[in-house]
This record gives C-alpha cells, sequence and structure tokens, in this order.
C-alpha cells in the first residue's frame, strides 16, 4: 500500500505506508513550517515552499538517481531514499538564516543527527526499516 503526493515540480511522489509513518511524525511535520528559502519570501513573494516539500522532491530524486543508476538491491534504494526524506530533519527556523544563531558552531547537520537518533525517528527507522545506527 502507499500514498501519493502531488508536486507541482514532480508530479505524484508515491511513498510506501513505512515511509508514511516517518513523514506522519511530529518531527517530520514541524517541516511543513520552515521555510526553504529562509527570508528570501520578503523579496520574493511567491518563494513559499516548505523543507517538508522539500524533503519529499528529494525523496523521489534520490529514488529516481538510484534507479537511473542501475541501483537493484531494495534494501539500498530505501536507504538511500530515506537520507533524502530525513537529510534536513534539524532545520531551524527560517532554514540557513538562522542557522548562525546555534549554539557551539553547530549545523542543521548535527541537529538533523541529533533529531533523528533523539526521537520517535530513530525507533521507527528501527523497528520499521531494521535500521541501526552502526
Amino acid at each position: 500500500m502507499y500514498k501519493e503526493f502531488s508536486d507541482p515540480l514532480h508530479g505524484f511522489i508515491r511513498v510506501s505506508e513505512e515511509e508514511l509513518s516517518l513523514i506522519d511524525s511530529l518531527v517530520f511535520q514541524r517541516l511543513r513550517h520552515i521555510k526553504q528559502l529562509g527570508l528570501a519570501y520578503l523579496v520574493f513573494p511567491s518563494a513559499q515552499h516548505s523543507r517538508f516539500e522539500h524533503a519529499l522532491g528529494v525523496l523521489n530524486i534520490a529514488d529516481r538517481l538510484y534507479l537511473s543508476l542501475g541501483g537493484k538491491d531494495e534494501r539500498t534504494r530505501q536507504m538511500v531514499r530515506l537520507a533524502g526524506l530525513l537529510h534536513d530533519l534539524g532545520h531551524p527556523p527560517f532554514s540557513h538564516t538562522t542557522e548562525v544563531l546555534l549554539p557551539g558552531e553547530k549545523t542543521h547537520e548535527d541537529l538533523t543527527e541529533r533529531v533523528i537518533m533523539e526521537t520517535e525517528i530513530y525507533d521507527k527507522l528501527r523497528k520499521v526499516f531494521g535500521f541501526t545506527h552502526e
């Protein structure tokens, strides 16, 4: 079973029930409220897309790239898709614009790792997909 998201750039993006369990998490849903282009919408009013939309698009592109390179292993394909989906989970509000305010020279990549390891996302990756951090 699967769900499709309609995307203006990519058409329909199909996700599995398992991927949807990650997308439906509060941690992932927060990306709906983080602007992809930070404060650029103040100058470009139509630049209104979110990290949520971006993450779905990256999942789609990563999957298409893996398949176009001849990828056949379904577990590797799933890891590539999930990497695309989850790669921006740690973005602060307004994306890179406010990243300079993070304590201790942290980056959104550092926060993404922390969000994955310290929230329900890790449990889902472990239980649903059988992944561990090793």
